[in-house]
C-alpha cells in the first residue's frame, strides 16, 4: 500500500527514530531466561551486563530527552520565529548522523573499568563524532532566528527557545568532552558529571518545553478571543438571549 503523503517534515522522522528505538532498547536490555513462571535470569552478566545497561542507560538520554525535543524543536522554533528552517538539508543530515552515531556512544560511561580498551576507545569515537551533527542541529535552530533576533529581544518566547537551543549545543559538546580519558580522569566521580546532566536536562529540554508551552498557551488564547469577537452574536449576547426566553417557556 502506498501512502499518499509523498514528504514528511523532518520533526515527523525524529519520532518515528524515537518510538523504533525505544522499543529496541527495552527489548534487548529486558531479554531474560525463564526458570519458572515468576522467576527469570538475565541472559547478559558481568561486563557484558554492565555495556548493555550503558547502551540502554545512555540510549534512553537520547531517544527519550533528545530526539523527541529535536523534532519538537524543528516545529515550534520555526512557528515562534514565523520563518522557515534555515537549512532543510542540514536538518535532514542532523537526523541521520544522530541516529546512527549516538546509538553507539555508550561505553564512555564505562572508562577505566573492565571493559575491554577498544571498545571504550570506540565509544569515545563516536562521542567525539557526535559534536558535529548535534552543533549541525543547534546551528540550524539559531540561524532559524535570522531576520527575528530584534523579536528575541522582547519575545520571551523566543527567549526560552534560543536559550534551550543554545544549552542544547552546550551540553553535547560537554559530553563528548567528558568522555575523553584524560578529561574523565579529572571528572569522574565529580559534580561535573551532575552539572553535564543538568545542562541538558534544564536547559534544553526545560526551557524548551516551558518555552512550548507559553507558545500553546499565547495561541489558544488568541484564538478564543477570535471565536468570541467574531461578526457572530458574542457569547454574552448568547447567555443574554436565553437568559430573556427562559421566563417564556411553557409550564409543565
Amino acid at each position: 500500500m502506498r501512502r499518499r503523503e509523498k514528504h514528511m517534515y523532518v520533526a515527523i522522522w525524529f519520532y518515528i527514530a524515537t518510538f523504533f528505538t525505544v522499543t529496541i532498547l527495552h527489548v534487548v536490555n529486558s531479554v531474560e531466561i525463564p526458570v519458572n513462571f515468576l522467576k527469570s535470569y538475565p541472559v547478559y552478566a558481568g561486563v557484558q551486563d554492565a555495556l548493555v545497561q550503558w547502551w540502554y542507560g545512555h540510549n534512553a538520554v537520547a531517544f527519550f530527552l533528545t530526539t523527541p525535543y529535536l523534532g519538537l524543536m524543528y516545529y515550534f522554533l520555526p512557528k515562534a520565529a514565523q520563518r522557515p528552517v534555515y537549512s532543510y538539508r542540514l536538518s535532514i543530515v542532523h537526523f541521520w548522523a544522530v541516529i546512527f552515531i549516538y546509538i553507539w556512544a555508550g561505553p564512555h560511561h564505562l572508562l577505566y573499568t573492565a571493559l575491554p580498551d577498544w571498545v571504550q576507545s570506540l565509544g569515545t569515537v563516536f562521542s567525539i563524532m557526535l559534536i558535529a551533527p548535534s552543533w549541525g542541529g543547534m546551528l540550524n535552530g539559531l540561524l532559524t532566528l535570522r531576520g527575528a533576533w530584534d523579536r528575541v529581544r522582547e519575545d520571551p518566547i523566543l527567549k526560552f527557545m534560543v536559550v534551550a537551543v543554545t544549552a542544547y549545543g552546550m551540553a553535547t559538546f560537554e559530553g563528548p568532552v567528558l568522555s575523553i580519558k584524560t578529561v574523565n580522569a579529572l571528572s569522574h566521580f565529580t559534580d561535573w558529571t551532575i552539572a553535564h546532566v543538568h545542562v541538558g536536562a534544564l536547559g534544553w529540554n526545560g526551557l524548551l518545553t516551558f518555552g512550548i508551552l507559553y507558545w500553546l498557551i499565547q495561541n489558544l488564547s488568541s484564538y478564543l478571543k477570535q471565536c468570541f469577537s467574531s461578526a457572530s452574536p458574542s457569547l454574552p449576547d448568547h447567555m443574554e438571549g436565553i437568559w430573556v426566553s427562559i421566563p417564556s417557556f411553557p409550564e409543565p
